[in-house]
């Protein structure tokens, strides 16, 4: 695996999780 799409995977599921925090605080 390639280790600069692995960090790309990181930050999406990042930046999904941080925005699945903000709906639930809605």
């Amino acid at each position: 695996m390639n280790n600069r799409m692995l960090q790309h995977s990181q930050v999406a599921t990042r930046k999904l999780f941080s925005v699945s925090c903000t709906i639930a605080r809605h």
